[in-house]
């Protein structure tokens, strides 16, 4: 993750906000005592979406147990055309 300084970043902000918002990667924007990072709003969005669903234990293994049979080619669609196909 590239990193700026925080008065580079103010000097620079529409440039950094077009670059992240063009699908570039998050810019860490570091202060005298803290830090912060620039992520465009619809990666921020699905971040905070994803961490929703994963929050509740139970949901977290449903999700990841239906990723791992669909990455195992185990999925409703591929069951029908099974059945079609008989």
């Amino acid at each position: 993750m590239r990193s700026v300084s925080a008065v580079s970043a103010q000097n620079d902000l529409d440039d950094l906000l077009d670059t992240v918002a063009d699908g570039g990667e998050p810019v860490e924007i570091v202060g005298g005592r803290h830090s912060a990072v620039l992520v465009d709003k619809r990666d921020y969005d699905s971040l905070m979406e994803t961490l929703h669903l994963l929050s509740s234990p139970a949901n977290a293994e449903r999700l990841l147990s239906a990723a791992a049979d669909v990455s195992q080619g185990r999925n409703l669609i591929q069951a029908e055309l099974r059945t079609t196909k008989e």
